[in-house]
């Protein structure tokens, strides 16, 4: 999902500035698994300590959230270098794990499907 808004939508001089969101959220959230070793929170907010050593990033998050408080359809927008910049090195570092769904554990396996049968409908 991040990869595919990425490069769908992310790759322009002028940017859809809520597919930021769309991007983040996944990468973030992988973040959390590797870190707590469970699914991530739904608030975007609990996310955001993961990336605590990035306190200009952080603060570019902040006010894109704050811009779209404000006005839900964000409109298109130049590029946030520091966001960009933290998509791409997530992209890369992500597709260089290369991790196959066979190595995921059994145990895993079965709670994600456990979970995808929960929240998705029927």
């Amino acid at each position: 999902m991040a990869k595919t808004n990425y490069r769908g939508y992310l790759r322009e001089t002028l940017v859809p500035l809520k597919k930021y969101f769309y991007v983040l959220r996944p990468l973030l959230s992988v973040r959390w698994l590797e870190a707590y070793g469970r699914p991530a929170p739904i608030e975007f907010h609990k996310l955001l300590p993961l990336i605590d050593e990035q306190p200009d990033l952080i603060a570019d998050i902040q006010r894109l959230l704050e811009r779209k408080r404000a006005a839900p359809e964000m409109g298109l927008a130049p590029q946030v270098p520091s966001i960009h910049a933290f998509i791409e090195a997530e992209l890369n570092r992500l597709e260089g794990q290369g991790l196959e769904p066979s190595q995921l554990s059994a145990d895993a396996t079965r709670r994600l499907n456990e979970l995808f049968t929960r929240y998705l409908p029927a």
